[in-house]
Order: C-alpha cells, then sequence, then structure tokens
C-alpha cells in the first residue's frame, strides 16, 4: 500500500502526482495523495491504512486512533541487548512519534517521510485467543514495509533489504453505525539482518532505530521507566522471566484474568513453614489461588476491599538463578527453580501490610511446549512463600506480614 494507491487511471496518475505529489520523485512527503480523512477502523486492514497514512500526512492524532489502550511497539530482536529496549508502551510510542512527525522539533527536524506498508498483494491474517484475553480473538499479520526518512542536517535513512513488520489487531466492539472497531494491540519490527548497501549519508535501519532516535528518557531499560517494561498485557510467556514478570504486573495492575493465564493447571501454592500451623493450611490448589486473586485484586470486593496494590518482585538486575530439576511427577519434563527477594505494600483498610525483613518467594515453572508463533510457553506449576527471617518495624496500623498471609485474607 501506498499513498497513491487511490489513483487507478493512467493519465490521471501522472497528472495528479505531478501536481500533488512533488513531480518525479515518487518517495517525497506526499500531502495530498491517499485518504483525506480518518480511517473508520471498522475493519482489520484499517489498522495499517491508519498507521502508514499517520506517518505520511504526519497526522499524530490518527496514529493515536489506531492504537488500543495497551499498545505495544516491539523492536526488532537483532536490536535487543545493544543499547536498544525490547519494547515501549503507548505513550512511549506516541511520545516519540510527536517528535518524529513535527518538522519544526529540535534538536532533529524530520525534513520529510515516505512511509509504505506493502499490502497490494493481500492481507492474510491469523487468529488466536491470547492468553490474556481467553474470551477474545485477536488477528496477526505481517507484511513488509518500505519507508524515507530524511532528517536535518543530511542523513537518509531507509530500511533493511527484507523488513517487515508484524501487526497483531483486536476488536474494541461496536463503534458509532459501524459493528466492529479495530485497535493495533501490538506492532513488532521483524527487520533483518541484512543491509542494503549504504551511501555517503544514506543509512539502512528498522523502523524501530528511527523512533528511537526521538525518545527523551535518559533510561531506557525496564529497570529505571515502566514505559520500556515487558507487561503481561501481550500474554507472551515465551521466557521463563515473563512469569516473573505478568505476576507483578498482575498485582501492580490489579488485573486478576492476567494473574489466571499464568498458572499452570496443576499449580499449587505453599504457605510458609512460620505460617503453617497458625490457622492456615500448607497449600491450597490453582482454584483457591484464582479464587483469592478474584478478591485481592478486585477494590470493590466486599467486605474486605484492598485500596492500594503494589508489588516488587526483585529482579533487578537479573542476578538471579534458574535451578534446572526432573520432577517425580512428571520424569520426562524438566522444570526450573529460582528464589527472589519480594515487596509489597497493600493496603487493606485499616491495615497496611508490609513484607517482613528479607522475605524470599520459590518460583518453580515449566514449558507446556509450542504456542502460537513461539517455541516456548512458560507457566508458574508452584510457589513457595518462604517469608522472612524476621519483623520488619511496624508502627501503627502498619502490619509486617507474608506473602501468603496477606492471600490467606481472601480465601
Amino acid at each position: 500500500m501506498n499513498p497513491f494507491r487511490v489513483i487507478t487511471l493512467g493519465t490521471l496518475t501522472a497528472a495528479v502526482l505531478t501536481l500533488g505529489c512533488g513531480g518525479d520523485d515518487p518517495v517525497k512527503e506526499c500531502l495530498d495523495c491517499g485518504s483525506t480523512q480518518v480511517h473508520q477502523l471498522a475493519q482489520r486492514d484499517d489498522v495499517i491504512l491508519t498507521v502508514e497514512d499517520a506517518y505520511n500526512k504526519r497526522r499524530i492524532d490518527w496514529l493515536d486512533s489506531a492504537l488500543d489502550p495497551n499498545f505495544a511497539f516491539y523492536m526488532s530482536a537483532g536490536y535487543v541487548g545493544n543499547g536498544y529496549p525490547e519494547l515501549w508502551d503507548r505513550g512511549m510510542a506516541i511520545e516519540m512519534n510527536s517528535r518524529l512527525f513535527d518538522k519544526n522539533y529540535a534538536p532533529l527536524p524530520c525534513e520529510s517521510i515516505y512511509m509504505d506498508f506493502r499490502t497490494e498483494e493481500g492481507v492474510t491474517w491469523s487468529e488466536f485467543n491470547p492468553p490474556i484475553a481467553p474470551s477474545e480473538t485477536w488477528f496477526r499479520t505481517t507484511v513488509y514495509y518500505d519507508y524515507k526518512f530524511k532528517i536535518a542536517p543530511n542523513y537518509t535513512y531507509i530500511p533493511l533489504s527484507g523488513a517487515r513488520a508484524e501487526f497483531t489487531v483486536r476488536d474494541a466492539g461496536p463503534s458509532g453505525t459501524n459493528a466492529h472497531h479495530w485497535q493495533l494491540v501490538e506492532m513488532h519490527d521483524l527487520g533483518d539482518t541484512i543491509l542494503k548497501a549504504p551511501t555517503a549519508s544514506t543509512e539502512s535501519t528498522t523502523l524501530g532505530t528511527i523512533q528511537m532516535l526521538y525518545v527523551a528518557s535518559d533510561c531506557t531499560e525496564c529497570a529505571c521507566d515502566p514505559a520500556f517494561c515487558p507487561t503481561a498485557q501481550s500474554g507472551n510467556l515465551s521466557q521463563k522471566e515473563y512469569v516473573l514478570r505478568d505476576i507483578e504486573a498482575a498485582y501492580n495492575e490489579r488485573r486478576s484474568d492476567w494473574y489466571d493465564a499464568l498458572l499452570n493447571p496443576n499449580f499449587t501454592f505453599f504457605l510458609s513453614a512460620n505460617d503453617v500451623g497458625s490457622g492456615l493450611p500448607a497449600q491450597w490448589d490453582r482454584a483457591t489461588e484464582v479464587l483469592v486473586h478474584s478478591r485481592l485484586l478486585d477494590r470493590n470486593y466486599a467486605p474486605l476491599p484492598a485500596d492500594s496494590i503494589y508489588l516488587d518482585i526483585q529482579t533487578e538486575p537479573l542476578n538471579f538463578t534458574w535451578i534446572a530439576f526432573t520432577p517425580a511427577s512428571a520424569p520426562n519434563e524438566t522444570w526450573y527453580a529460582t528464589t527472589i527477594y519480594y515487596a509489597f505494600r497493600i493496603e487493606i483498610a485499616p491495615n497496611t501490610y508490609i513484607p517482613l525483613s528479607g522475605s524470599k518467594a520459590q518460583f518453580t515453572v515449566r514449558d507446556t511446549g509450542p504456542y502460537n508463533d513461539d517455541a516456548h510457553h512458560w507457566q508458574l506449576v508452584e510457589m513457595r512463600d518462604l517469608g522472612g527471617a524476621s519483623l520488619a518495624a511496624s508502627t501503627g496500623l502498619t502490619e509486617a506480614s507474608s506473602w501468603g498471609q496477606v492471600k490467606a485474607l481472601y480465601r
């Protein structure tokens, strides 16, 4: 798809291109060609059209309209870990592209933009049920892209050879007179490893790296900027660490469905040794764990609403180790366990609960095998609350507790 796609008659095409799009330069920024209004997003393809037109017309409001509230942009894998983040959230995407679209942005004005998501030969969407929203059906497709960004003082950026982008969309429901309103929930920049031959001022790169030219954050790592943190929204459990990420996100975003999605069917929660024998059981199963979190994470749960929740599974700076073992219950599998300190602050009127000093938990995960396009799909099969060694200082209505004790309030 390109900004000239609506002109179909040969002689009329030449005339309109000459008058409206800069004559014989086919990649000159096009301000008068193609769509002249915001797409209705009534069809899945409209999402790709809207993103393309937003770039070619420098319309950040059009891009804004296409992005789902939980949108995430994923960098090309070859760049992750080389000074680039894995992803960024919706707010950061709008912030970076607002600067890119602004011709007068200092110190790096983009003089011209040409974007083409190549859908002329048709788009094939594949459907799937995301773990994070099992009642919904999402759709994804992969298309090649081309672009040309002229950025002052004298740089021109073109894509890597074979660069592609994967679009994942969801239907947000009826809108106006339309039965559907599609939005972009994920965009993966697939890039490539083959560089086009550069010239003196022309550089081959990816769409993600272009956007990163306009990031204003001093830190692009998850540890110090939540905008670059993987979130549970994607339902992507392709790495063991993502299970820990999603537990933390489920608490902080109060999403019991996110928590439900990461639990293995045979999940078991084990309370700390100090808790057992004080009126609490030694363990409970998945059904109880799901019930506990449906109540704990519901701010309107009666009779015991949690006014605020903060959880930190202290994985930074990734200095924990997974230990592989073969469980007796599944001798043909390899499970992995790790032990990590945790911190929380949960306000349940009239008390505020904080952890015991030195509190830790052991997380055990198993791989359920390929899932969608991912080779692995990790889930939490056991969690052991190890508690802490000593009481933290308690004052007033602040009570030092274990994670298990807080959960047990909602059994």
